[in-house]
């Protein structure tokens, strides 16, 4: 599973997500390699090879475009333990709720 961190400075709007979740994304386009070159053996013009850049998604709470970063492996581990300890902990203060 890849999480992404989607966070905005701007608006300060933070958020784990993952691939599958659908956010608008922005066009972006090509950085150019350099200027084209002539190739003396094919007497041709070529052009050197594009650079394409990062997605881009819209930040849910103001709009403005934000660049995803890549959690690392411990990360996502930890943030998903975290998560199974807090619904453990929900259910069993739903069941202290049901025994009273």
């Amino acid at each position: 599973m890849n999480n992404f961190l989607l966070f905005c400075e701007p608006c300060a709007y933070k958020k784990i997500i993952t691939e599958d979740i659908a956010h608008e994304d922005i066009p972006r386009s090509k950085i150019p390699g350099g200027i084209p070159y002539k190739d003396l053996e094919t007497k041709s013009i070529k052009e050197k090879k594009q650079i394409s850049q990062p997605l881009m998604r819209k930040c849910p709470n103001c709009g403005r475009g934000v660049i995803l970063k890549r959690l690392t492996e411990a990360y996502t581990k930890a943030q998903t333990e975290q998560e199974k300890l807090q619904h453990e902990e929900k259910e069993r203060v739903k069941k202290c709720q049901q025994n009273q």
